[in-house]
């Protein structure tokens, strides 16, 4: 069975970390076709940053 929402998207995105680059990755990861963001993670030390960017991109 095919699930309507996933068709054509190519590429789950799993991101690892809460820096700069992830948050510059972030800002344009909805302009990229036929990528969806799945997951993001961090450590515990960044857990409430992680948090905040699984709320806002995720």
């Amino acid at each position: 069975m095919i699930d309507e929402k996933r068709v054509g998207i190519y590429m789950k995105l799993g991101i690892i970390g809460s820096g700069m680059i992830v948050k510059e990755l972030l800002s344009i990861t909805e302009l990229l076709k036929n990528v969806e963001l799945e997951a993001i993670c961090g450590t515990v030390r960044s857990k409430e940053k992680v948090d905040g960017l699984k709320n806002e991109y995720v």
